[in-house]
């Protein structure tokens, strides 16, 4: 049952539970100026509560309607109870189109917590929305206020709101500064595609690569991967953009069980009287994430020296040298506990197994003799760097840069140095391309060397993103990001040159026939 009439603006009162909060200024001031002129021409929606009315749709109106100075409104008034009302509000203002996703959100959430609606699918029905949808709606609540902020300043876009709302909260605030950042640090917000990249790289991990039984539950206090809301697969309406059910979206959480699997590990190792490396010794063994094989005065049980028979390692040794203490460490970068001997027995080991072959430098002479030779090496590089630079910094005429386009060039594969020189004489070909690239080179004046330089890399990145799968390369998309040029405008006249020569090569052909 519904009346309309004009009622007093005295008489209405804001509801609480309006789920829309924010307002366009601009929009806010047309629509003054819209009501001083026509007056309200669609009416607001209210309840009555008491001797007044409740404000349940039309809220900028009726701040519109105050700021222009009338005394009434146009209402429809309706017999409404709690939960009535609180669809009207946020059904209503959804199908608003400026209304902001995270309102959007936080009217489903109010629906949910409040007012007897147990699941998305009850909501979907009501609004007449997909499953998916709300689910990531209403996961965009889970956005810390410093990201709500960003995101009502309109540094993310939806979609990437909800990528950045999917991190977990004792992460997110970095998450949000980095994206809004930008891919450069330049304050233009991440693209979608972008945001996507960074947020999987940096905050998700493959279970399957876990140095854990992701089964176990209690481990580090959590409960067990299979079962966590943050496995991409327990929540595939959310992670409809990862294509894997294993990935876990808590790299903290996920840090933590490794660690706690790791020193469970080590104590039944020193219970067992089994000699553990200490973590500042094995942060000098492991150089890299990936290396499974210290580099130094160990080797693991499952690596393999060049001289040896195709398939020989430590391991397979050990039947034939049981008195050789294996020794363990922790890889620092990745928490693998990795088996190892020291390289002082490797000769007794390959002579008790039968095997010709020589040793890795093994002696703990040898091993300090090479390491010291390898830091005189690299403090001879550096201090060559470091004279060098100070005469290049003090060389008024520039005269490295033909240097410096020189050593660009050699760095050339041939595809990479013919994509370039073609560009200049298509007519080059073969071994003659070497001896063009040189001239051309050596005819250009001082001033044109650094944009020579810069002309090899885009052909090398050219050519390397050819080979790699991608369609530009890096370089000079990012160029064209930085010089304001339109790609797509380039593509499409490309596409329009081809066209054309396509048509006249085919009309001479049919001419001569």
């Amino acid at each position: 049952m519904e009346e309309l009439k004009n009622i007093l603006l005295e008489e209405v009162s804001v509801s609480k539970n309006n789920p829309r909060k924010h307002t366009d200024e601009q929009k806010f001031k047309d629509l003054v100026a819209s009501i001083k002129e026509k007056g309200v021409i669609v009416p607001i929606i209210v309840r009555l509560v008491g001797k007044g009315y409740e404000l349940v749709c039309g809220e900028r109106r009726v701040k519109a309607a105050q700021q222009a100075g009338l005394k009434e409104i146009p209402a429809i008034i309706r017999k409404l109870d709690d939960k009535q009302a609180i669809e009207f509000q946020v059904i209503e203002n959804l199908q608003r189109e400026d209304v902001h996703p995270l309102e959007e959100a936080e009217g489903y959430e109010l629906l949910m917590k409040r007012h007897g609606y147990k699941t998305v699918d009850d909501i979907a029905v009501k609004v007449g929305k997909s499953k998916a949808y709300i689910y990531g709606r209403m996961k965009l609540c889970d956005l810390i206020p410093e990201n709500r902020k960003l995101f009502y300043d309109g540094k993310f876009s939806p979609s990437v709101a909800l990528l950045v709302a999917r991190v977990p909260a004792h992460l997110q605030k970095g998450a949000g500064n980095r994206v809004a950042r930008g891919e450069n640090n330049d304050g233009d917000s991440m693209s979608y595609r972008d945001a996507k990249e960074f947020i999987h790289e940096n905050f998700m991990l493959q279970l399957k690569e876990a140095q854990f039984d992701t089964k176990e539950k209690g481990l580090a206090g959590k409960c067990s991967c299979v079962d966590c809301p943050k496995r991409t697969g327990n929540q595939k309406e959310l992670f409809e953009d990862v294509n894997r059910a294993d990935v876990c979206t808590d790299p903290t959480c996920f840090e933590a069980k490794k660690n706690a699997s790791t020193q469970r590990a080590i104590t039944k190792l020193k219970a067992e009287g089994k000699e553990v490396i200490s973590p500042d010794e094995a942060k000098k063994l492991f150089n890299y994430p990936t290396a499974e094989s210290p580099d130094h005065k160990y080797m693991a049980l499952d690596g393999h020296d060049w001289s040896w028979p195709q398939g020989v390692t430590p391991r397979k040794m050990l039947k034939a040298s049981k008195d050789v203490k294996v020794i363990y460490a922790v890889q620092p970068f990745n928490g693998k506990i990795i088996e190892m001997v020291d390289k002082s027995v490797l000769p007794k080991m390959l002579k008790n197994a039968g095997i010709k072959g020589d040793s890795p430098s093994s002696s703990g002479q040898d091993f300090a003799a090479d390491r010291r030779k390898e830091r005189i090496r690299k403090a001879v590089i550096d201090k060559i760097a470091v004279t060098v630079m100070a005469k290049v910094r003090g060389d008024t005429d520039k005269t490295y840069l033909r240097i410096l386009a020189k050593m660009t060039s050699d760095h050339c594969s041939f595809d990479q140095k013919r994509a370039f020189i073609q560009r200049h004489d298509p007519k080059v070909k073969g071994d003659a391309v070497y001896k063009a690239i040189d001239t051309y080179l050596g005819n250009l004046p001082e001033n044109q060397l650094t944009v020579f330089c810069l002309e090899i890399l885009l052909a090398i990145d050219a050519v390397g993103a050819y080979y790699g799968g991608s369609k530009y390369g890096s370089r000079g998309p990012e160029l064209c990001k930085h010089y304001k040029i339109d790609i797509k405008k380039i593509e499409s006249l490309v596409t329009t040159e081809f066209k054309t020569k396509k048509g006249k090569a085919v009309k001479e052909t049919q001419e001569k026939k």
